[in-house]
């Protein structure tokens, strides 16, 4: 079976912890009585999701600046 490319495999992922933080972020208020609209949940959703994703991408990034230069921790 072909692996999926790699831009493929990362749109999905966004996509999936998107939806997954919007759901949290919906039951969480409906559990707590104080429901915002579907909308406002997505939109949180995709912030959480956005920042989340950069800072997995700077943390991969500083990591291979720091393999590159031959320093190498624990």
């Amino acid at each position: 079976m072909d692996r999926l490319p790699r831009w493929l495999s990362e749109i999905i992922s966004i996509v999936l912890w998107w939806g997954a933080l919007a759901l949290a972020l919906w039951l969480l208020s409906q559990g707590l009585n104080r429901p915002p609209s579907l909308i406002a949940c997505i939109a949180s959703g995709a912030l959480l999701a956005a920042v989340g994703e950069a800072g997995d991408w700077l943390r991969r990034r500083r990591r291979t600046r720091r393999d590159r230069s031959g320093v190498r921790q624990g």
